[in-house]
């Protein structure tokens, strides 16, 4: 009953809950920086390679997304579409 209260509150309130954490990450990047200054100063490939796997993991999250929604459609539409498993 708890955890079933819990789960309709998060539920109802996900945007929110989303968007706070989303601040954390944006303000917390430059102390982040700051902070890291000196280490970061010799490391400039470390941080090209640190957004090419960020663009890398984004790509494979929407490429993912995207065959999981042609998947879900061609179910639908009584498409005959086989798959082992995804």
């Amino acid at each position: 009953e708890k955890k079933l209260k819990e789960e309709i509150l998060i539920a109802e309130h996900i945007y929110e809950l989303s968007s706070i954490f989303i601040c954390f990450i944006v303000f917390a990047i430059p102390i982040v920086i700051k902070e890291e200054k000196k280490v970061l100063k010799n490391n400039y490939l470390n941080i090209i390679f640190a957004i090419f796997g960020g663009l890398l993991v984004n790509f494979i999250n929407s490429a993912l997304l995207s065959l999981k929604n042609f998947v879900v459609e061609a179910i639908l539409s009584g498409s005959e579409l086989f798959l082992l498993k995804i």
